[in-house]
């Protein structure tokens, strides 16, 4: 069938008897399956290949490199070339979440003392109010204009009220902007999925028949940030500890403690019921800016993790995405996207800036600095699980609009 043996290997035992290819309804037949067991670790590695060398090509067009990278996944998936059939929408979850983890901590890591203090204020105003604010004008909008009902236009609105931060970092960093915008877009990125996990949670609860009152969401949420950024504290003292305790000549070890030491604090915070992005994003910014053994070799590691990271993460949702289903909900997703780019997003930004000396062109950037990606993509998996969009129609409308977006 096509398989790739070693020289030698140990005898596997007995075989069982080959069975007649069969076509699942959802893929491809299993003979293709089976011819493709082997030559899948080569096909993703020149998707790599062919990732990295598209950020020239989007440089030169001035097309956000993450476009590039959701458009090669979609060029090889499902509905176009078909080597690679994906629509495993849990897995994508699990694999984005320990994607976004080195993402975010490395974006901390390089967020400076003077930044942070700089737009505190802000960009957790943009993170809480901000957040809740889009997903009540885009929620009310979406409800008159495309005439879904109430709690489920508030549903849609609360997944994609949130930034996404290995969007809006990749696009800062390809674009170098102005220290206070970048820091601004960057913080409330990583702080802002919090809100949005819990007003989704609220929303698709209350569709469900499971909804909890305000008074819990409100303490959730309040320890979500608050357990994380306890976390994030913890573990950085403890990891600068460590490092300046390692005194190992192989720096290799150095890249592999940091490695731990993230996961350490995500998974903490997990056990802890707290938020884990804002743990290791917490936790990259107190290390980032503290002085121990190896950390120039360590910034470096990160940065080609990130950098990893981004590619494959948005390979990914590109694989996952069915653009043949598009044909029957882009008259919505272009209606949401216009909203919240052209009114909801402006308004928030607005209102939550106010108190802060921001001009006029400067709000304007941080409207429409506000990427969507991979966060509401993965959000938008939420209301399926809970048997509330067995057609897939809620998230085919979010990853359309979040395409726009970008």
């Amino acid at each position: 069938k096509g398989r790739v043996f070693l020289l030698w290997r140990p005898d596997p035992g007995p075989r069982a008897p080959p069975r007649a290819p069969t076509r699942s309804p959802k893929g491809p037949p299993d003979a293709i399956i089976d011819l493709m067991e082997q030559p899948l670790t080569l096909l993703f590695s020149i998707l790599i290949v062919a990732a990295v060398f598209s950020t020239k090509l989007s440089s030169r067009f001035g097309l956000p490199v993450l476009i590039a990278f959701i458009g090669i996944g979609i060029l090889v998936g499902s509905d176009v070339l078909n080597l690679f059939y994906f629509d495993d929408a849990s897995l994508t979850k699990r694999i984005a979440d320990l994607l976004l983890v080195f993402i975010l901590f490395d974006g901390g890591f390089r967020t400076t003392r003077r930044e942070l203090k700089a737009v505190a204020g802000p960009s957790l105003s943009l993170a809480t109010a901000g957040v809740a604010l889009t997903a009540l004008v885009l929620g009310l909008l979406i409800h008159f204009i495309a005439g879904f009902d109430l709690p489920r236009s508030l549903m849609i609105a609360s997944i994609i009220s949130s930034t996404d931060a290995a969007a809006v970092m990749l696009i800062t960093r390809q674009h170098p902007i102005e220290g206070r915008l970048a820091s601004t877009l960057n913080v409330e990125s990583a702080a802002n999925d919090p809100m949005a996990i819990l007003l989704t949670l609220a929303f698709v609860g209350s569709l469900a028949g499971g909804s909890r009152g305000p008074a819990l969401v409100a303490l959730d949420l309040a320890w979500q940030f608050s357990g994380g950024l306890l976390v994030g504290f913890l573990v950085a003292e403890a990891s600068a500890f460590l490092f300046d305790r390692l005194d190992s000549e192989n720096r290799g070890y150095y890249y592999v403690l940091v490695v731990g030491l993230v996961l350490l604090a995500y998974g903490l915070a997990g056990l802890l019921r707290a938020n884990g992005i804002i743990a290791v994003f917490f936790m990259g910014y107190r290390l980032g800016n503290a002085e121990f053994a190896g950390k120039r070799g360590v910034s470096n590691f990160l940065e080609g993790i990130a950098a990893f990271g981004n590619v494959a993460l948005f390979l990914m949702l590109g694989l996952l995405a069915f653009p043949s289903k598009f044909a029957g909900v882009w008259k919505e997703g272009v209606a949401i996207a216009a909203i919240m780019i052209l009114v909801a997003r402006p308004l928030a930004v607005l209102a939550c800036t106010l108190p802060f000396r921001y001009s006029l062109k400067e709000r304007l950037f941080l409207s429409w600095g506000g990427i969507k990606g991979a966060v509401p993509i993965v959000l938008a998996t939420y209301p399926a699980a809970s048997g509330l969009d067995p057609e897939g129609r809620v998230f085919n409308i979010i990853f359309f609009a979040v395409l726009i977006s970008c």
